[in-house]
């Protein structure tokens, strides 16, 4: 058995679905290898603590999206603020509202939110879910194939959604 390679030890991390949610490189790159090196106890973590992506209350946001061409200075702003807290959930939306809309001032405030998206993480959940995403495509099991398929039946505009399908695809090949 001399070309067998040695195995690595298993990692001794204290809660590594916890450590997904750190911005220490480090500390996730330390948590995913010990998320893979227990495939069946982390697909069975990850069946609990991970729901499908729901859709959002599009009626909520499309009225909020209304409101910002509102006369009234602080109904505008409220509207800004409800739609800043759907998050990059509502991202698909926004940009489709960029693009249809006649209003010009409602338009820039979209923009300015979108533009805010892109530039700060604004949810460590959805951070720890694309994690969890590429965890379960390193095990590659057929446990964690089927709850990937779980994730890529959500909500179609949904980051979870989108990245579980892309990591179905890969797993497919």
């Amino acid at each position: 058995m001399a070309n067998q390679l040695p195995r690595r030890p298993v990692r001794k991390v204290e809660r590594p679905w916890e450590a997904l949610r750190s911005f220490d490189p480090k500390v996730v790159h330390e948590a995913m290898l010990a998320l893979t090196d227990s495939p069946v106890a982390t697909v069975k973590t990850l069946c609990v603590r991970l729901q499908p992506a729901t859709e959002i209350d599009t009626k909520k946001l499309e009225e909020c999206l209304k409101n910002l061409d509102d006369p009234l200075f602080q109904v505008r702003q409220n509207a800004k603020t409800e739609i800043e807290s759907f998050g990059s959930d509502a991202k698909v939306i926004l940009e489709r509202f960029v693009k249809e809309t006649a209003s010009v001032e409602a338009r820039e405030r979209v923009e300015e939110i979108l533009k805010q998206l892109l530039r700060e993480v604004r949810d460590t959940e959805q951070v720890c879910q694309v994690r969890a995403m590429e965890v379960l495509e390193r095990i590659g099991s057929t446990d964690a194939k089927q709850l990937v398929e779980k994730f890529s039946k959500g909500a179609a505009d949904v980051v979870l959604t989108r990245d579980a399908k892309a990591v179905l695809g890969r797993l497919r090949r």
